[in-house]
């Protein structure tokens, strides 16, 4: 046991002196050591988008999507809008709203019909390429329900790209991200 193993250590012949020793080791321990004090947990509201404002489409982005041979009338089509900025926000403990606005010029927005922002695509950004802000089944607003084939693609990116080969008797559906657990989710209220 351990009153044996500090017996055998300090070579101590009576258990009782051992114990006296453990205590008094033990007392003198807290004496010359601050004690241990947990940090504070602080729990944050997650960041939600609270803003943005879409933009024309500029020749910059159709150098961007035109290497898919992704057009304007198809980012159309899809509802996707290139975005000036967005902004996020959330309550800190202290009451203070915190901000963030993104800026550049490669973001992009992607709607749904009734205009709700489901997604924002940043290619450029490899940390946050996707903010998932709602769920979506992307491309399935634009089906027609009238060919034989559905193909499921990995991206709404890959659906338009797909629809740029022509076929007549497939359509084309994406779950919402790519990669799930690199997507954030976040909450949305939108402007448009």
């Amino acid at each position: 046991d351990s009153i044996t193993l500090i017996q055998y250590i300090f070579g101590i012949k009576d258990r009782g002196e051992v114990s006296y020793k453990i205590v008094n080791d033990y007392v003198k321990y807290l004496d010359d050591n601050k004690p241990y004090k947990a940090p504070e947990i602080k729990t944050y509201e997650n960041y939600k988008v609270t803003d943005y404002t879409i933009r024309h489409w500029s020749n910059f982005d159709q150098k961007y999507w035109g290497q898919y041979h992704i057009g304007s009338k198809m980012l159309e089509a899809y509802n996707v809008s290139a975005l000036e900025y967005y902004k996020m926000t959330r309550l800190e403990l202290n009451g203070i709203t915190s901000e963030i606005i993104i800026t550049g010029l490669n973001l992009y927005g992607y709607f749904k019909k009734d205009g709700t922002l489901y997604k924002i695509y940043q290619p450029k950004n490899m940390n946050k390429k996707f903010l998932k802000l709602g769920n979506h089944i992307q491309g399935s607003q634009q089906l027609s329900l009238t060919v034989d084939y559905l193909v499921i693609t990995s991206s709404l990116k890959d659906i338009m790209a797909f629809n740029k080969l022509g076929f007549k008797d497939i359509e084309c559906i994406a779950p919402d991200s790519e990669k799930d657990r690199k997507s954030t989710r976040l909450n949305s209220s939108h402007k448009r």
